[in-house]
């Protein structure tokens, strides 16, 4: 799964639209669009903190450290509420 792939899944999976994501990360929303696409696949550090943070997890599962068999525990629970 890809950055991008990830970030949607994970912010349709907490019903947020991508405007909504984008003014809790603080970025702009066309930004979050060119990130979930993959046609910016290097967005940088402090945008992907943000993301990271508005949808409560790690970077580590963001840019894919863990896979779907060991899911981060900064988002399992999460995930499960």
């Amino acid at each position: 799964m890809t950055l991008g792939e990830r970030i949607r899944a994970r912010r349709k999976r907490l019903g947020l639209s991508q405007g909504k994501l984008a003014r809790r990360a603080d970025i702009d929303q066309g930004q979050l669009s060119r990130i979930e696409s993959g046609e910016t696949t290097n967005p940088g550090i402090q945008p992907l903190t943000a993301i990271a943070r508005a949808l409560d997890c790690s970077l580590d599962y963001l840019v894919d450290r863990y896979d779907e068999d060991h899911v981060d525990p900064s988002c399992a629970m999460a995930a499960s509420t």
